[in-house]
């Protein structure tokens, strides 16, 4: 009793003199063992906010048989204000009348302080979760992402209010996520779960109004008893971001473009028709060579050979720089101009809608420059046999797969140790077009990628 600060008494409601404490009882209170209980002085040590309720609640025992109640009293050894936490039973006589109080009294006032505490420091907490510019949650580590809790910021990223997450409500966060960013998502997640780490990961959320958003989420797993795993974490909307993003990308391949160009013209210009000019004139050289010996013969013509090389090279890298078909012609003429040039074992097969139908040239330019890097992949590493192009022009997009029957590789692999260079490089084109991308491949199963990119939606160039 002493420990749990717990006291006994009795209180005889025909003798109050009668009265009896536990020596507990009195140390509660202040007293010592050899203290008589005291008796209507009590009621003057109760705090004056708590008598009268007090004195209804133990009297209203007498009818109803029990008495519970809290409240407020001073020490008599050091008028220090304790609390109270008062049980009581009333037994009655043969005709049913009270005869005497039976009950226990727990000093309170430690875990009545730390429950006061707590509560402050649940308001602190509520207001800093408040302020933060994204949703903070607790949640399993289950198919639905079931929260344990979640901040009210849900509604204003989501539209969705907090009690309406599962399980508290019927909607899953699971069925948040954009629908092509689950499985990456799920996948990152196991993956950080296995490597013991915290992550931090960029996806998509479809929000209750309809509309798609970027989110970054912050997080660590929390591993819990009987091997009950959550996850903390916090969520930002970063749209924003990634439109600005998009737009410097979009500024840096129009800036690369018209390099490109300004350098393709410079050659095509200057360079090249020096050569030309060069080369001219050492034919008519040439006409009258005999005269010279054969060893100068030799070294002329296969001066004239190097010149012809190069004059070669100088216009396929200007063709490669910024191809005179897609300007003049279209995507489709480019793309069969470079299947047509290339000296390569691999079978390529190019099927489209689009023939001589014009479509924006910043799509025209980025699909181009995307096949390049693919078909270059296929030469260089695939080691197929035979590779499909398709373009399709839909009426709010255009489609586009490259696959090849080669030996494949692994996409996770080489894009989380940002080896593959070149699928970056698609991958941020895709992004400035406001695109969407797919990279399929496995060891020994080929590879297929899938672009689309709306046609809708304005893809904007800064000038």
């Amino acid at each position: 009793q002493e420990i749990a600060k717990i006291g006994a008494w009795t209180v005889d409601l025909r003798e109050r003199n009668k009265n009896w404490w536990s020596d507990s009882m009195k140390t509660i209170h202040g007293l010592k063992p050899e203290d008589p209980p005291p008796s209507l002085d009590y009621y003057d040590r109760v705090n004056k906010n708590d008598v009268e309720p007090f004195i209804e609640a133990f009297e209203a025992a007498s009818k109803t048989g029990s008495y519970e109640f809290t409240y407020r009293m001073r020490r008599y050894s050091d008028d220090k204000e304790i609390i109270l936490h008062a049980i009581s039973k009333v037994f009655r006589d043969a005709e049913n009348n009270p005869l005497m109080h039976v009950g226990i009294a727990q000093d309170v006032t430690e875990q009545t302080e730390l429950q006061s505490e707590l509560k402050k420091t649940n308001k602190k907490l509520s207001s800093i979760i408040d302020s933060v510019p994204g949703v903070v949650f607790n949640c399993a580590f289950d198919d639905a992402y079931s929260m344990n809790f979640i901040s009210s910021y849900a509604e204003q990223l989501t539209g969705y209010k907090a009690e309406e997450f599962y399980p508290t409500g019927d909607f899953k966060f699971a069925d948040l996520v954009h629908p092509d960013d689950t499985e990456s998502l799920r996948n990152q997640l196991r993956k950080a779960l296995a490597e013991k780490r915290k992550y931090i990961f960029n996806y998509r959320i479809i929000t209750k109004q309809g509309d798609d958003k970027w989110v970054l989420e912050n997080g660590e797993f929390v591993h819990g008893k009987k091997g009950k795993i959550t996850i903390d974490g916090v969520i930002i909307d970063i749209s924003e971001r990634m439109k600005a993003e998009d737009r410097m990308l979009q500024e840096v391949y129009e800036a690369e473009d018209k390099t490109r160009r300004k350098i393709s013209q410079e050659i095509h210009d200057g360079l090249q028709q020096s050569l030309i000019t060069a080369k001219l004139n050492l034919d008519a050289v040439i006409k009258e060579a005999m005269v010279l010996s054969i060893g100068t013969q030799k070294r002329l013509n296969t001066g004239m050979d190097y010149l012809g090389k190069s004059i070669n090279e100088t216009r396929a890298i200007a063709h490669v720089l910024m191809p005179k078909a897609i300007k003049d012609f279209g995507l489709v003429a480019a793309v069969e101009n470079l299947l047509e040039n290339l000296h390569s074992k691999v079978e390529f097969h190019l099927t489209e809608n689009l023939r001589e139908e014009r479509i924006s040239r910043v799509i025209e330019l980025g699909l181009f420059r995307i096949i390049q890097e693919s078909v270059n992949n296929i030469m260089k590493y695939s080691e197929a046999k035979k590779a499909f192009i398709q373009i399709n022009k839909m009426e709010e997009l255009i489609s586009m797969t490259i696959e090849d029957d080669g030996k494949g590789f692994d996409t996770q692999d080489i894009l989380s140790k940002n080896k593959g260079f070149g699928l970056m490089s698609m991958q941020s084109r895709v992004s400035a077009m406001n695109g969407f991308i797919e990279i399929e491949s496995e060891p020994g199963s080929g590879t297929m990628i899938l672009v689309e990119i709306p046609l809708a939606k304005k893809i904007e160039i800064s000038s």
